[in-house]
């Protein structure tokens, strides 16, 4: 079973109204945890959607936390050997992407939407509601095809319940010193600019001395660097 480091939780919302293509989505409310820690985005009352390692699959959740739900992972090859497989195929409730199965063990168990294939298995084990493992059971002849797609993990993030949903976040308080000559105390973005750079962001446009360049254009480039550490993808 692979494990992967890195884990940004973006819990995003896609909503789709008549006329609005996907292209168009825009962003739900924000989702906090009891500390008001950003968790993401809303995405609807039984499911939130997650960037794993920039892979998006939707998880069970409610006020509560993240939930345990059922599922299976599936192989190629008698005796539960080999590489594991999980389902592709969108959740009636979600619809649009691939699930993720939280685990009592805190770990998310997701796929590459990008690395599916129409399999058939033959064995495979089940994930009980209450995030247990169950026995090797074997499929004889092998069933099948369905859309599978290797399994990957990643640990849960330290999020604490309940969470709650927020319209719009507070921007971090503005310090007593200015970082960048350029955007001094009394500069129109002063505070928003601060919160990029004390959240690593951004460094600015010059390190000696310290500019910002609040009225240059960005680049593509630079933008990609912008929501890549944003996003933690």
């Amino acid at each position: 079973m692979r494990t992967c480091r890195q884990v940004a939780v973006v819990l995003g919302s896609v909503i789709l109204s008549s006329g609005l293509a996907l292209g168009q989505a825009k962003l739900g409310p924000y989702v906090v945890d009891s500390s008001g820690l950003k968790v993401g985005h809303f995405y609807n009352d039984v499911a939130v959607l997650l960037f794993i390692n920039g892979e998006p699959a939707t998880v069970a959740a409610d006020r509560t936390g993240f939930h345990f739900t059922g599922g299976g992972v599936y192989y190629t090859v008698a005796g539960c050997a080999g590489t594991p497989y999980l389902l592709t195929d969108p959740h009636p409730l979600t619809s649009m992407f691939a699930d993720a199965v939280f685990t009592t063990d805190g770990v998310f168990h997701y796929v590459s939407i990008a690395a599916a294939s129409p399999l058939m298995y033959a064995s495979a084990k089940n994930i009980h509601s209450d995030g247990s493992l169950s026995d090797c059971i074997e499929v004889a002849p092998p069933s099948g095809p369905i859309n599978l797609a290797p399994e990957l993990t990643a640990p849960v993030p330290p999020v604490v319940p309940p969470f709650q949903v927020v319209e719009f976040l507070p921007v971090s308080p503005a310090p007593a010193t200015a970082t960048f000559n350029d955007v001094p105390t009394n500069h129109p973005f002063f505070q928003f600019i601060e919160a990029l750079y004390a959240s690593g962001i951004t460094g600015g446009c010059q390190a000696a001395p310290p500019l910002y360049c609040p009225d240059n254009p960005v680049t593509r480039g630079q933008m990609a660097v912008f929501l890549a550490k944003a996003l933690g993808l």
